[in-house]
């Protein structure tokens, strides 16, 4: 069996909760959100910066965020793009042996 232990339910099918979820707000900086990690998780802020890495792989799905960009220019790998991003660093990739930066997405 498959799943989180601690979530037990009366609920017709065993993954829905019978709390209602807390999101962190979409707009919160660091800070906000490391706070945020620590009342609700009990993350310490190397933890949230270690999960939030999540966000290396897979997409918004606009139907559901309304969000129109994505977090990395490429989702299906795992890089610290996120991170430079996130950051305001330089953003780029090495197309050749020669380890020749392309771009500032």
């Amino acid at each position: 069996k498959t799943g989180r232990k601690d979530c037990a339910t009366k609920q017709v099918q065993p993954y829905m909760a019978e709390e209602q979820e807390v999101h962190p707000d979409e707009h919160f900086n660091g800070s906000m959100t490391v706070k945020f990690m620590e009342e609700h998780f009990r993350f310490s802020g190397r933890e949230t910066v270690a999960i939030m890495g999540s966000h290396t792989l897979g997409k918004f799905h606009q139907s559901e965020t309304g969000h129109k960009y994505l977090w990395t220019t490429d989702f299906q790998a795992f890089s610290n793009q996120y991170y430079r991003n996130t950051a305001g660093r330089p953003d780029y990739f090495f197309d050749d042996n020669a380890c020749t930066k392309v771009g500032d997405a």
